[in-house]
């Protein structure tokens, strides 16, 4: 990685983060779901479909800051299927946790819809916290084609963020 893109990425993590703290490992991951079914060819009495099942793409890690008593994460990123860019950031303090995701496309603009925020108590967060994003038919046959077996076909994509 060039010099140039190391600092510039060091200098949009830490405006993300506003103040100066204590670096801490990474606490958060994402991951980008493609949710799908098979069809069933046989017959069969339990349906023409499968279970719901899911491929996934991750995020670059995320870094993160420890003030007092607030953790912050950022993860920023894109993943092979999407033409997206991901800005998450999740702050932890007084038992809460927040999720801030930004979801911007191949123009630099954010995507109608966003940004998400979603606010848990810490204790509800469990397996992670999951957002749907939008797509439009001609990138569903695009990741259709590009990702799933020629049975399957794609029933939703959404990023999920998974506490480390």
């Amino acid at each position: 990685m060039k010099l140039a893109a190391i600092i510039a990425m060091l200098l949009l993590v830490t405006s993300a983060f506003g103040q100066v703290g204590k670096t801490k490992a990474s606490y958060y991951s994402g991951e980008v779901w493609f949710s799908f079914r098979e069809r069933i060819h046989e017959n069969s009495d339990e349906g023409k479909t499968t279970a719901p099942a899911h491929e996934s793409e991750a995020l670059p890690p995320s870094g993160g800051k420890q003030n007092g008593t607030e953790e912050t994460s950022f993860i920023q990123g894109k993943v092979k299927h999407l033409p997206y860019l991901f800005e998450i950031l999740v702050k932890e303090a007084n038992g809460k946790t927040a999720f801030d995701v930004k979801l911007f496309g191949e123009d630099g603009k954010m995507i109608t819809g966003f940004p998400k925020h979603i606010e848990k108590k810490a204790v509800q967060i469990g397996n992670g916290v999951s957002v749907v994003i939008p797509i439009d038919e001609a990138l569903e046959g695009r990741i259709t084609k590009e990702l799933l077996s020629s049975d399957s076909f794609l029933t939703y994509v959404s990023v999920v963020i998974l506490k480390n």
